[in-house]
C-alpha cells in the first residue's frame, strides 16, 4: 500500500521479513500512484523519483530479497474533480486501477503497519472481487506509545464506517 517513505520502508521490511522466514510470493504488487513527494519523502532518492509510484520502486529495489521477484508497480493516476482540478489517488481508485492491470488473480496478503492495516485490508476486500482476488491483511502490531490516541480513535471510526459500507453493499 502507498504511503510515505518512511511507513514504505516499514511495509517492505515486514515483507522482507515473511520472506526471509520462508513466505512465498509469485508477484509483489506496489500499490502506488502518481501522488506527488513532499521534500522530505524525497531525501536521499535520486533527483527524477519525483511520486509515490517512482519513489515505491525506487525503495523495493534496494531490497536484495526481491532481487529475482517479479514486481507490479501500480501506477493509479491523478483524480479529476468537477471544478477540474487534481485530487491524489485513493485506496479504491488504485485497487480498481490494480484489477484492471493483474496479469492473472490470486490471493491477495494486504501488508500495512498499524494501526492502519485493518481498515486497508477491508477497503481491499470490498473493493477487489473477492472470488478473484481473495484478501487477507498482515503487519506489524501497533507499538505502545507510538501513535497517539486520536490516531487510533480516527482509524477505529473509519474501519467501523468501512465494515459499514461493506455490509450495506451485501459483500
Amino acid at each position: 500500500m502507498g504511503a510515505t517513505k518512511q511507513a514504505v520502508i516499514a511495509r517492505l521490511d515486514f515483507l522482507a521479513e515473511l520472506r526471509d522466514s520462508g513466505y512465498t510470493f509469485k508477484y509483489i504488487v506496489l500499490l502506488g500512484g502518481e501522488r506527488q513527494l513532499r521534500d522530505v519523502e524525497k531525501e536521499g532518492l535520486p533527483e527524477t523519483v519525483n511520486t509515490e509510484a517512482q519513489m515505491m520502486e525506487c525503495v523495493c529495489a534496494q531490497y536484495a530479497q526481491f532481487a529475482n521477484q517479479s514486481i507490479i508497480l501500480v501506477n493509479a493516476p491523478m483524480i479529476e474533480k468537477a471544478d477540474g482540478t487534481f485530487t491524489r489517488p485513493t485506496t479504491d481508485s488504485t485497487l480498481v486501477h490494480f484489477a484492471k492491470i493483474a496479469p492473472e488473480d490470486g490471493s491477495c496478503l494486504v501488508i500495512s503497519n498499524n494501526p492502519y492495516n485493518v481498515r486497508q485490508t477491508k477497503v481491499t476486500q470490498r473493493t477487489l472481487d473477492q472470488s478473484r482476488f481473495p484478501t487477507h491483511g498482515a503487519g506489524r502490531a501497533l507499538e505502545e506509545g507510538v501513535v497517539d490516541i486520536f490516531v487510533i480513535m480516527d482509524e477505529l471510526a473509519r474501519t467501523i464506517y468501512e465494515e459499514n459500507l461493506r455490509f450495506k453493499s451485501g459483500k
